[in-house]
């Protein structure tokens, strides 16, 4: 709900008029985001992709037969992560005013990454906005967080191209500096305008800010003015 509240807060502070909106919900899993996005975002068109069947389905019984205006569709054919691929969504080109990926990036290596920022952008009207949790390795406390998790769970914490990972088949979360994002966002036609980073890498959660677990990156299309986050 934390991350919703801020989604809702920081969208109409730059866009206003929060009504009748179109979303999509990229990595959506059971629906975990889009009931209080619907609750937000009074009268949204929502769309939730992801590629578990099995969550699609879920969602769509428990949240589309009491909110019609939350819809939910599966993209590809994965049984599990597919941390390496992208999938085109089902929406026509720059129409889409919200883009929201929660705990999508965090499992995207590289060509995943690059993958969703091209959909995003081919997705995003000329004023949207997408809203993307990732994990932070810009800092000695990121780092060493991402570090005991691997070794917590057995894994060893790898480069590859711009994003360090660890896990395999099934678990695998993955780090990027901002640097690097910023490199794969622009290849794809995107700017981050903003980022709000998170309290997972933090030994004490912040009592005097909003921030949710993951940070946050806020990306436009590149050929919105910059003097307008």
């Amino acid at each position: 709900m934390i991350l919703a509240a801020d989604i809702y807060n920081q969208f109409v502070a730059a866009r206003g008029g929060p009504q009748g909106i179109t979303i999509v919900d990229l990595g959506c899993g059971p629906g975990r985001v889009a009931s209080f996005l619907g609750q937000l975002f009074r009268d949204c068109d929502y769309l939730g992709v992801d590629v578990q069947g099995e969550m699609i389905g879920w969602a769509s019984a428990a949240l589309t037969t009491l909110v019609p205006n939350l819809k939910f569709r599966r993209v590809g054919s994965e049984t599990d992560y597919a941390g390496s691929k992208s999938f085109e969504v089902p929406v026509t080109a720059e129409t889409i005013e919200l883009v929201v990926a929660a705990s999508l990036f965090t499992h995207l290596d590289e060509a995943g990454a690059v993958g969703y920022f091209r959909e995003i952008r081919r997705m995003l009207q000329h004023d949207g906005v997408g809203y993307l949790t990732y994990f932070s390795f810009d800092d000695d406390e990121a780092r060493s967080f991402a570090r005991i998790a691997a070794e917590r769970n057995s894994h060893v914490l790898t480069q590859s191209g711009k994003c360090w990972y660890w896990g395999s088949y099934g678990i695998f979360d993955t780090f990027y500096r901002e640097e690097d994002l910023h490199l794969l966002a622009a290849d794809a036609g995107l700017r981050i305008a903003n980022i709000r980073r998170g309290w997972w890498a933090r030994t004490q959660r912040p009592t005097d800010e909003t921030a949710a677990f993951q940070d946050l990156m806020i990306v436009r299309r590149a050929d919105f003015p910059s003097v307008l986050v």
